[in-house]
């Protein structure tokens, strides 16, 4: 999977969704992330904060930030990212998948009953995506792999909709 972009800027785009992140919000606005950020070729980083409080970008950020809480359509942001950091919510993963995007997937520890560490973890052994968590996530940046993801539709496409089934306890039909 290419992580390459058609626009001058090379993009990265994090999407939290709907619901609240604040410890995603607050690392993708370090100074540290965003150096991060920047050695690993991207000139502009997207936040899309959902319920989180405005992220606030500390002076000398060497790239361009730009920060919202909600669209009617999240569709021009994830198609000129080069890469999408997501929350681990099934459909921010099943619409960056769709999309072709290499995607980081960031599973909220916090969570009672993680699905999101099960479903990332899945999706991640098909090589579909790259998982990690928040302490990690200046980390993975760095360590990058995302060049070698492959598409959904590469490897089987329904695996997806088979994870999502067994962990909500749905019986698998084959």
């Amino acid at each position: 999977m290419s992580a390459t972009n058609n626009d001058a800027e090379r993009s990265a785009f994090i999407t939290v969704g709907t619901t609240r992140f604040d410890a995603l919000v607050e690392t993708v606005s370090t100074l540290e992330f965003l150096n991060a950020v920047h050695r690993n070729g991207f000139t502009r980083l997207t936040i899309q904060h959902g319920r989180s409080p405005i992220p606030l970008i500390p002076p000398g950020s060497p790239i361009r930030v730009i920060t919202y809480d909600f669209k009617p359509d999240l569709n021009a942001d994830y198609q000129s990212a080069a890469l999408v950091i997501s929350h681990a919510g099934a459909g921010s993963i099943l619409e960056g998948l769709a999309l072709g995007k290499p995607l980081l997937v960031v599973v909220n520890r916090g969570l009672m009953d993680n699905h999101q560490l099960e479903l990332a973890t899945a999706m991640a052994r098909q090589g579909v995506l790259i998982w990690t968590d928040v302490e990690n996530l200046t980390t993975s940046i760095d360590k990058g792999g995302w060049e070698n993801l492959h598409r959904l539709e590469e490897s089987d496409p329904t695996i997806f909709i088979d994870i999502l089934k067994e962990e909500a306890g749905f019986p698998l039909k084959r």
